[in-house]
């Protein structure tokens, strides 16, 4: 009922009618099969067939890709408990046995392929064998219950992301390049994004008769520049990844929530479920200036001990400092100041794909230097994944406002915090105060207080600080990871202490 009364509210007052989509849920899958092993993205049979009997019984009403394309173009009502189902990547099993049970149901479907992969280019091996054919898209095409978009041509695979290597999504990424030291722009960027999906679309068009007007971004990452292209290729839907996070759908950005790692009927239940009680963050700041100086196996040395001191405390956040603590070198590769060693990336890589850690903020000191704004948070921006920014109190708006401008074009849905005095709070999505300096704040809401914890280097001492936190309500809390590291006292009972959920 929620969503039905949004949508006619916007229609009267002339607000995009998609601003209210709170109540859609879009599910992700992928593959669907009799024994799906230790796959984790992909479901049994007998788990998917479950699912559906749920959505059934219990009021859902899956909608087609027109469905959804006409509440956002044109302010029509969505049914209540609206759901848009979707697979990804192309797979047998969508024309084998998800398309035809969804026929039975009479439930709409969205499939989308990598155009390269239908035509035998570099298919991943754990997918050889298990992509469907060109004959297989035809077949599937003539059914009015599938809608097939495109999942790009062949950006669904990763490309160096930093010096040290790593790889990260192709559709995304600034392709950093070995022989000349050296990051791709944004002309090239654009560029090879703009061929891939144009590849997309016209082979699509040949095989198909039919040009996608939507595509599901790889891995579900996504910017306003790659969005841009896409639009002047005539796809206006964006499939996501942001848990059904649909506040950008007047954009025509849609966020899914992924089915993962096999969910019961209850889980499944919980996913429909969406609950808006934020996660308690408990994390760990750190620090690189130690990593100035050193060479890259002593470096390499450095952060492995990092990541086994985060591992151990079981944190669920980081804060990362990306400029040296004299606030005039970075640990990035941008033009806008010097460059102390170029490892920020390497590290915030790590954090995220070794330890799943997936909440990075990135704190700018009060002292930070740079020739132009513009250009040190445009490089930050472009070749860093992060989740939030967090400011010193006595940050200009002037700056603030550029950063915001800057950063939102590669990073959507960003945070803002701040720490220090907390005055300005209307600018601000969270604040970061000591544990000392905590009896000062006052009617703050509790979900958005963070605190570091001060003066408690031993476990009792820490385990005291938790304790009053907990006392006065405090839900996010860390420590820094230096003092940990260094002062030699067992760490084992302070772990015990910083895990999440202690």
């Amino acid at each position: 009922m929620i969503l039905r009364m949004c949508l006619v509210v916007a229609f009267i007052i002339g607000v995009p009618a998609s601003s209210c989509a709170g109540d859609l849920i879009v599910l992700n899958y992928h593959d669907v099969v009799a024994d799906p092993g230790n796959d984790r993205f992909a479901v049994s049979r007998a788990t998917f067939v479950a699912h559906m009997d749920y959505l059934q019984q219990n009021g859902y009403r899956p909608i087609s890709l027109a469905a959804l394309e006409n509440a956002i173009a044109k302010h029509t009502v969505l049914p209540e408990k609206a759901v848009v189902l979707t697979f990804d990547d192309g797979l047998k099993s969508y024309r084998e046995f998800v398309a035809p049970l969804l026929e039975i149901y009479r439930f709409p479907s969205v499939v989308s392929l990598v155009t390269a992969w239908l035509d035998g280019i570099d298919v991943p091996p754990e997918y050889h064998g298990k992509i469907m054919s060109w004959d297989d898209a035809r077949q599937i095409v003539t059914s009015r219950w599938v809608s097939v978009v495109s999942h790009t041509h062949d950006l669904h695979q990763g490309i160096p992301a930093n010096s040290r290597g790593n790889q990260r999504g192709a559709a995304i990424t600034r392709q950093y390049f070995p022989a000349t030291q050296s990051f791709e722009d944004e002309v090239q960027f654009r560029d090879r994004v703009r061929r891939d999906l144009a590849l997309s679309s016209s082979r699509m068009q040949k095989e198909l008769a039919r040009a996608p007007h939507a595509v599901a971004w790889p891995y579900g990452d996504y910017d306003e520049v790659v969005l841009a292209e896409a639009r002047g290729l005539g796809m206006k839907l964006h499939f996501v990844l942001n848990d059904s996070d649909n506040s950008d759908l007047a954009k025509g950005v849609v966020g899914r929530t992924l089915v993962v790692d096999r969910p019961d009927v209850g889980s499944f239940a919980k996913l429909l479920t969406r609950s808006n009680v934020p996660v308690p963050r408990h994390f760990a700041e750190v620090s690189l200036d130690a990593y100035v100086g050193k060479t890259e196996s002593e470096q390499e040395a450095l952060l492995s001990a990092t990541l086994e001191r985060l591992a151990a405390m079981r944190v669920n956040s980081v804060i990362v400092t990306p400029v040296s603590a004299d606030g005039r070198r970075a640990f990035f590769t941008t033009s806008a100041c010097a460059v102390a060693t170029d490892v920020l990336d390497r590290v915030v890589h790590q954090i995220r794909t070794r330890l799943n850690i997936r909440y990075v903020v990135l704190r700018l000191p009060g002292n930070l230097q740079v020739k132009d704004d513009g250009v040190f948070f445009s490089d930050l921006a472009r070749l860093t994944r992060f989740n939030a920014l967090l400011f010193a109190a006595e940050v200009s708006t002037e700056r603030l406002n550029t950063v915001r401008n800057v950063v939102a074009r590669y990073r959507p849905h960003v945070k803002y915090g701040v720490f220090g005095e907390l005055p300005r709070s209307t600018e601000f999505d969270f604040f970061l105060v000591s544990s000392t300096g905590l009896r000062s704040v006052t009617n703050l809401d509790s979900a958005r207080l963070w605190v570091a914890v001060s003066d408690a280097r031993d476990e009792q001492g820490l385990r005291a600080a938790v304790e009053q936190l907990g006392a006065q309500g405090v839900l996010n809390y860390g420590v820094p990871l230096e003092p940990v590291l260094d002062d030699g006292k067992p760490r084992e009972g302070m772990d015990r202490i910083t895990r999440s959920g202690s």
